[in-house]
């Protein structure tokens, strides 16, 4: 009935997932870049660019040498190249030891990464452990600082009819961040409106089957 298509307007279910990004079968994927838009940069954004091809790097290239000054904490989107996603969301970074008020970065960083997501009209988007690899952010602070991006973005949307995006995919290429990342949102639930307690399911994911998956840990 009307009620139930508007309360299912306010619903966004979150999953915590290990697997390779590039295979995610999701709008939207989120990689890492750095002021030089290099996809070369950082493992990740490498990773990204073998399997997406050249044409990703050559739409950021453009935005590199069209004059604009590109900042960490900005993010920019492409084409997805040969992925089955529809977009890539370039998050620009900068190493953990250049950057003061870490956790406040990310968090920052993925709620940008969420609402480009809305703006293009994503239905879902995977993001990973945004700066946990090489740039030398902490697990721990990162899981809590994305979290943190979703509930917000989950608070601030939750009454909007034209909302968009329905699904986030933390998907995680290390298993050790796994842990980290499901715990902090069983502590720290997404808020939805009307939902029942969340239901957390503990499975061993191969990465591709993880993909297929609709939800390790999801909201009810």
């Amino acid at each position: 009935d009307r009620n139930a298509r508007a309360l299912s307007r306010t619903l966004l279910d979150v999953s915590v997932k290990q697997g390779d990004i590039v295979h995610a079968a999701t709008d939207a994927i989120v990689t890492t870049a750095m002021p030089d838009l290099s996809m070369y940069s950082t493992a990740i954004s490498r990773n990204v660019s073998e399997a997406a091809g050249q044409q990703v790097q050559r739409e950021l290239s453009e935005i590199k040498y069209s004059g604009h000054t590109v900042r960490p904490g900005e993010v920019y989107k492409t084409t997805a190249g040969q992925l089955k996603c529809k977009h890539i969301i370039h998050a620009v970074m900068d190493s953990a030891w250049a950057t003061s008020g870490r956790k406040e970065f990310i968090e920052s960083v993925v709620a940008r990464c969420l609402e480009e997501a809305e703006k293009l009209q994503c239905k879902s988007i995977a993001i990973p452990a945004l700066g946990a690899g090489g740039l030398g952010y902490s697990v721990s602070d990162c899981a809590e600082a994305t979290i943190n991006a979703v509930n917000r973005f989950s608070a601030s949307h939750s009454e909007l009819p034209t909302s968009h995006l329905r699904s986030v995919s933390l998907v995680m290429f290390d298993a050790a961040h796994l842990a980290p990342f499901r715990e902090n949102l069983q502590q720290n639930p997404v808020p939805v409106v009307g939902s029942r307690a969340p239901v957390t399911e503990e499975r061993t994911m191969a990465p591709e089957a993880a993909m297929s998956l609709h939800a390790s840990v999801k909201q009810g």
